[in-house]
C-alpha cells in the first residue's frame, strides 16, 4: 500500500489523504485549508487525484470543504460514503460555507471553488453507514470507528487482508458532555494520526465548569458582554449545554443568551434526531431543545439584520456567533462593536489556526484589522481550551498505548510542527514505534 499526504500536514486544515493499494485508489477526507490567505489560495489548486470512492471521517469544513470543487473535476464520480450524521451535516456546513467562500473568491478575484448545484450533485453520490459495519470495497475491507469528535464523527480502519491501517481523522476530547465514548483503537500496523493538541494537556473539566462559572459572574458584575467565538457544529452545542447547566443549578444569574448562527441552529436540530449517537445526559438536554429555544433561554438568531438587533438589548449578555477562528462569519461585526470596551469578555473556546484573527487575539495584539477597519482590543481575553473537540496529549497516548507492539509506524498529520514534534518524542519515548512526520506531497510506502 501507498499513502499519499496532500493536506492537513504542514498545517491544520485542509486535511485530505491518498491510500493507493494494488487495485484501488482511496481518498480520505478533502478540506478547506483555513487561516492565512496564503492557505486560502492553495483551495484552488486541483488535486491530481482520481480516486474510486472518498471516505469522509466527519463533517469539519477543513475536512470536507474542498470536496465539491474537486468532485467535478474528478474523472469520474465516485462515491462518497461517511456515517449517516456526517452526510446530514456536510449539507448544511457545505451550504453554509458558499457566503464565505464567495466573499473569499471576490478579494482574491477568483471564481468560487463550487456552487450549490455542486453540493447537490456531491449529495447524490453520497452513501451511509453504520459504525462497525463492514465495507467491501475492491481489496478493502473499511470499518467506521466512533472516534467521539462531533456527531457521527469516525476513524477508519483499512485492512487488505495482510495490513491494517488507521486514519484517525479527529479524535474527540474525553469525556465528552454529549457524544458517546471514543472506541478502542482496533489492531493496526500503520495509523495516520491526527496531533493538534499533540503537545498540550487540556485542563480538568471540573475546572472548566468552575472557570466559565467565573467568568459568566464576571460579565454580570461589570454589566458588560461576553463574545464566544464558536464552531457551528459540536463546540456551540457543548457551551450551551454547559451554561444551561450552570444557569439551571442556580450557579450562575439567567442573563440573555444569544445563538448568532443559523448554521448552529440548523445543527441543534439534526443532533436531537440521532439519539444513537449521544450520551444518556446529552439525550434529556436535546430533547427538551425546543422548548429551551421558545422560551428564550437562548435566543436563535437567524436573519442577518436581527443580527445588529442584539446590541440594542442591554448588558449584560453573552453572544455565541461564528466562525470559531474569527475568520469570517457574525463574530466579526460582534467583535468591532464590543473588542474596543473593558468590561468586555471575549472568551475563545479553540484551536486557532496561525494567521487567524482568533491567533492575534489570543496573542494579545491590541490593535486588530476586522474588515478593513483598525480596532482596539481592551476587552478581556480569556481561554478554555478543555472545550476542544481534540483529544490532548495524555489521551492521544492512552488510546495508542493497547496497539502499541502491534503498530510499526505512526505518521503525525493535523497538526502545527511544535506540537508534531512534541508528540513524537513523546511516542518514542514511551512506546519505541517509529513515528514519521510528512510533508505536504509526501508519497510513502508501507
Amino acid at each position: 500500500m501507498e499513502i499519499k499526504f496532500l493536506g492537513g500536514v504542514e498545517s491544520v486544515t485542509g486535511s485530505c489523504f491518498i491510500l493507493n493499494t494494488k487495485n484501488s485508489e482511496v481518498m480520505i477526507d478533502c478540506g478547506l485549508f483555513q487561516g492565512s490567505s496564503f492557505l486560502e489560495e492553495k483551495n484552488f489548486k486541483v488535486i491530481e487525484a482520481n480516486p474510486d470512492v472518498v471516505f469522509i471521517t466527519h463533517a469539519h469544513l477543513d475536512h470536507i470543504g474542498r470536496l465539491p470543487y474537486l468532485y467535478k473535476n474528478f474523472k469520474k464520480k465516485p462515491k462518497i460514503i461517511s456515517t449517516k450524521p456526517t452526510k446530514e451535516l456536510a449539507k448544511i456546513i457545505l451550504l453554509d460555507s458558499l457566503k464565505i467562500l464567495r466573499e473569499k473568491s471576490k478579494i482574491l478575484n477568483k471564481e468560487p471553488i463550487y456552487q450549490e448545484e455542486d453540493i447537490d450533485i456531491l449529495l447524490e453520490n453520497w452513501i451511509t453507514f453504520s459504525y462497525g459495519e463492514k465495507i467491501s470495497f475492491k481489496d478493502l475491507e473499511v470499518y467506521f470507528f466512533d472516534a467521539g469528535h462531533i456527531l457521527g464523527s469516525s476513524f477508519i480502519l483499512f485492512s487488505n487482508g495482510k495490513e491494517n491501517i488507521v486514519f484517525s481523522g479527529d479524535l474527540g476530547h474525553q469525556p465528552s458532555n454529549l457524544l458517546r465514548p471514543l472506541e478502542s483503537l482496533p489492531k493496526a500496523d500503520f495509523l495516520v494520526l491526527e496531533s493538534t493538541y499533540g503537545g498540550k494537556l487540556h485542563e480538568d473539566i471540573n475546572l472548566r465548569r468552575e472557570k466559565l462559572e467565573d467568568i459568566i459572574e464576571e460579565t454580570v458584575k461589570d454589566k458588560g458582554v461576553l463574545l464566544i467565538p464558536i464552531f457551528a457544529i459540536e463546540k456551540a452545542q457543548e457551551i450551551i449545554f454547559e451554561i444551561y447547566n450552570l444557569i439551571s443549578e442556580y450557579k450562575v444569574p439567567k442573563i440573555p443568551i444569544f445563538l448568532d448562527s443559523p448554521l448552529a441552529f440548523l445543527a441543534f436540530q439534526i443532533y436531537k434526531d440521532y439519539f444513537d449517537y449521544l450520551n444518556q445526559n446529552a439525550r434529556a438536554f436535546f430533547d427538551k431543545i425546543n422548548h429551551i429555544f421558545k422560551k428564550d433561554f437562548v435566543i436563535p438568531i437567524l436573519e442577518h439584520e436581527d443580527s445588529f438587533r442584539i446590541w440594542d438589548f442591554p448588558n449584560p449578555k453573552i453572544i455565541l456567533a461564528g466562525s470559531g477562528m474569527s475568520n469570517g462569519g457574525r463574530i466579526l461585526r460582534h467583535e468591532k462593536k464590543y473588542l474596543p470596551f473593558e468590561n468586555t469578555k471575549i472568551l475563545i473556546v479553540g484551536f486557532q489556526a496561525e494567521g487567524s484573527l482568533g491567533r492575534q487575539i489570543v496573542e494579545g495584539k491590541k490593535e486588530v484589522e476586522i474588515e478593513g477597519e483598525l480596532v482596539r482590543v481592551n476587552a478581556k481575553v480569556s481561554t478554555l481550551y478543555s472545550f476542544s473537540l481534540h483529544a490532548d496529549q495524555a489521551q492521544i497516548l492512552n488510546w495508542i498505548f493497547p496497539q502499541r507492539l502491534n503498530l510499526k509506524s505512526i505518521f503525525l498529520v493535523h497538526g502545527e510542527e511544535d506540537q508534531k514534534k512534541e508528540l513524537k518524542n513523546k511516542i518514542v519515548d514511551s512506546f519505541a514505534i517509529e513515528v514519521i512526520i510528512p510533508k505536504e506531497g509526501d508519497v510513502i510506502q508501507i
